[in-house]
C-alpha cells in the first residue's frame, strides 16, 4: 500500500476530503482468489452498512477464512474489488488504515514475555495520541473483555481464551481513534471461550454496533449466529450462497443444503431467533 509523503500530495488531499460517517464501511464487488487452480472465493458481492454485524459461516474449506484476510490484506490484491469507507482499499495509507480497520485472526502468535497490559496497548502503536492516552484506553478495554485482572500477567502464561480476550481488547484499542467509524474483523472470537465468555464477547459487539462500528466476523456455531447477527452470509465451495436476515438465512433446506446435513429450525421461544438442531436418528 502507498504511504503519504512529499510524492504523492494528491493522495493526501484525496484522504483529507474522505467523508467517512456517509461512506459504506465496507463494499465486495465480484471477489474472486484462486491458489493453484483451485478457487478459495468465487465471485463474492456484497456490502455492510454502519453498525451492522454481519457473521459468515459455512462448512469447512468453504472460503470463510480467505475472505476475511482477503478483506484485510493479508492475502492476494484486492484491486478496486474491495472498498473501505468508499475508497478502495488498496490506495488506503497504513497509518490511517489501521485506525479504521482491525482484524482479530482466529490464531495470534506472540512469544515475547509481554505483559497482557502491554500486549493490549499495541493497538495504540498506530494512534496520534500520547502513551499516556493509550494506556488509558486499553485498560477500558480491557475492562470491556473481562480481562483487566490480568494485567501484570504475563502474556505466554495465559489460557487461549484468556489470550484471545486480550487480543481483542488490542483490536479494540487500535479503534479508539475512529470515531465509531470503524470496520472490526473477527475470525472464530468465540472458538477459545467457554459459555458465559462466548456470549459476554459477543454482547460485546452488539455494543460496538449500536456505537457504529461495523462488525464482520466468521462464526463456527450457527446458534450464536442466529442469536447475535443482524445478518448472515453462508459460504459453500467459495461461492455466496445466501446474504440475509438470520430467520430468511437459517432455514433448514438451506442450511441442510450447504452443510449437507439434517436439521430442525425452530423459533426461540422469547427472543424469536432461530435454534438451530440436529435431527435425531435411530
Amino acid at each position: 500500500m502507498l504511504k503519504l509523503s512529499a510524492k504523492t500530495p494528491h493522495l493526501a488531499h484525496h484522504f483529507n476530503d474522505i467523508h467517512i460517517p456517509q461512506a459504506a464501511p465496507l463494499q465486495v464487488s465480484h471477489l474472486t482468489y484462486q491458489v493453484q487452480q483451485q478457487t478459495l472465493v468465487d465471485d463474492i458481492s456484497f456490502a455492510l452498512k454502519r453498525g451492522e454485524c454481519c457473521v459468515v459461516l459455512g462448512p469447512n474449506g468453504a472460503g470463510k477464512s480467505s475472505l476475511l484476510k482477503l478483506i484485510s490484506g493479508e492475502i492476494g490484491q484486492a484491486g478496486h474489488n474491495i472498498r473501505l469507507f468508499g475508497q478502495p482499499r488498496d490506495i488506503w495509507p497504513d497509518g490511517l488504515l489501521a485506525q479504521h480497520l482491525a482484524i482479530l485472526p482466529q490464531h495470534s502468535q506472540l512469544s515475547f514475555a509481554f505483559s497482557a497490559f502491554e500486549v493490549a496497548q499495541l493497538g495504540g502503536l498506530s494512534l496520534p495520541v500520547s502513551q499516556h492516552k493509550i494506556r488509558r484506553i486499553a485498560e477500558q478495554n480491557m475492562r470491556a473483555t473481562d480481562v483487566l485482572h490480568l494485567a501484570q500477567r504475563a502474556y505466554p502464561s495465559l489460557s487461549g481464551g484468556e489470550k484471545q480476550r486480550v487480543h481483542l481488547a488490542r483490536v479494540l484499542t487500535q479503534l479508539s481513534c475512529a470515531n465509531n467509524h470503524g470496520l472490526l474483523i473477527l475470525d472464530e472470537p468465540t472458538s477459545a471461550l467457554d459459555l458465559a465468555q462466548q456470549h459476554k464477547v459477543l454482547q460485546l459487539c452488539r455494543q460496538l454496533c449500536q456505537q457504529g462500528i461495523t462488525v464482520l466476523m466468521v462464526l463456527h456455531d450457527l446458534n450464536l449466529a442466529a442469536q447475535y447477527a443482524d445478518r448472515i452470509l453462508l459460504l459453500k465451495s467459495g461461492q455466496l450462497l445466501v446474504d440475509g436476515a438470520p430467520k430468511q438465512a437459517l432455514t433448514a433446506e438451506n442450511i441442510e443444503h450447504v452443510y449437507q446435513y439434517p436439521v430442525k429450525v425452530m423459533s426461540h421461544p422469547e427472543l424469536e431467533h432461530p435454534i438451530i438442531m440436529s435431527k435425531s436418528h435411530h
